[in-house]
């Protein structure tokens, strides 16, 4: 058995390749650091987090679009987040998101809900490519809706916030501030670059695959037996 094994070809592939970047984050087991990943992204202590085993967006009518989304999760109880990994530019990203985050925001209510119900929802790009008309804005921008003609720049509500992380933006800026330092450290990790800090990943059972032929997570890549 043990030699059947060593004679099989391994593949090594990077952890922003989506299905890896999801069996890191996005499995019932992982919710420590998937924690830790996103205090770094939000610049606030969470408590707890709950990570959804099903991130599927299903149609309310029977024209509606599908969406599957990369990782699901509820943030202290309350708070709903989505985190996407996006490696190819499709030049619709954006509207992508807002449409991830309008489907987020209104399934959490049902006909006769209050709309008091709804609650704050997040979505985090991390966009492996330079997004178009976002030339001017840091690596790390984070969008809300604003009243733009006083110059208070006042936020409507804190119920929409979306977060972009463009990893193309770091190359060469590795040590400019505290805050890149403790963020680039898990970007780095992401992108495959140090990984000294995740020594196994098992895979689930997420519906939409099928990780029975996935092992072990060493060192900076992850090892698929085939």
């Amino acid at each position: 058995m043990e030699q059947q094994k060593q004679n099989k070809k391994i593949k090594r592939y990077p952890p922003k390749m989506d299905i890896i970047f999801q069996a890191i984050f996005g499995e019932v087991g992982s919710e420590n650091i998937t924690k830790d990943f996103l205090e770094k992204i939000l610049k606030r202590k969470i408590e707890k987090i709950s990570l959804d085993k099903n991130p599927i967006l299903r149609r309310e009518l029977k024209d509606d679009k599908l969406g599957v989304l990369d990782i699901i999760t509820e943030l202290d109880g309350k708070e709903k987040c989505n985190i996407e990994m996006q490696l190819i530019d499709k030049n619709n990203v954006i509207e992508r998101m807002l449409y991830y985050w309008s489907k987020m925001y209104t399934r959490q209510i049902k006909a006769g809900d209050d709309y008091n119900k709804l609650e704050k929802t997040i979505v985090i790009l991390i966009a492996d490519f330079n997004i178009k008309g976002l030339e001017e804005v840091e690596y790390h921008s984070t969008w809300k809706i604003i009243e733009t003609n006083s110059a208070k720049k006042l936020i409507l509500t804190d119920k929409f916030e979306l977060d972009i992380i463009e990893l193309l933006k770091i190359k060469g800026r590795e040590n400019d501030e505290k805050e890149l330092n403790q963020l680039n450290s898990w970007i780095e990790r992401v992108t495959g670059t140090d990984y000294k800090n995740f020594t196994r990943c098992n895979f689930g059972s997420r519906q939409k695959h099928n990780h029975s032929k996935y092992s072990n997570y060493n060192k900076s890549k992850l090892e698929i037996y085939i």
